[in-house]
């Protein structure tokens, strides 16, 4: 139902794009690249379905922003009151306050992530887990010990 309704939303794009020439190649490729990730699912290679996936919804996507541009959200009622980028972006003020938050926050929360990481890397293993009971039997290795 998903990817029903993605189709419809291209497709729907599409038609008001006015940028088909560049458009329609992206969704086909997003198109071949869905039929390859669904061949690979039922191959059973996890790896290949998941790049293409990825290239599915990165093509999806590059194509809308492309036969968009410059609109982001287009009205129904009347062409006027299309939103575009430049009424939907912030004032200059507000966009040089955000760039220096995430100029200094970015590294921070890098360098927060990998030490974590690091800290967490050998806190479990696979020995720490115990072996599974036997199905239909009671399992009492781990009770108190009397």
């Amino acid at each position: 139902m998903a990817a029903l309704s993605a189709v419809v939303a291209l497709l729907w794009a599409q038609a008001f794009s006015g940028r088909v020439e560049w458009t329609l190649p992206m969704v086909l490729i997003a198109a071949v690249l869905f039929l390859g990730a669904l061949f690979m699912t039922l191959k059973n290679r996890d790896g290949w379905a998941f790049l293409l996936t990825s290239g599915t919804i990165l093509f999806a996507v590059a194509s809308l922003f492309v036969g968009l541009f410059p609109n982001v959200m287009i009205s129904t009622v009347d062409p006027a009151f299309n939103l575009t980028v430049y009424n939907a972006s912030s004032q200059e003020y507000t966009l040089t306050v955000m760039t220096w938050i995430a100029v200094i926050m970015t590294p921070i929360v890098v360098m927060y992530q990998g030490w974590t990481y690091w800290i967490f890397r050998k806190r479990i293993s696979t020995s720490m887990i115990p072996p599974q009971a036997a199905p239909g039997r009671s399992d009492d290795r781990f009770a108190a010990s009397k």
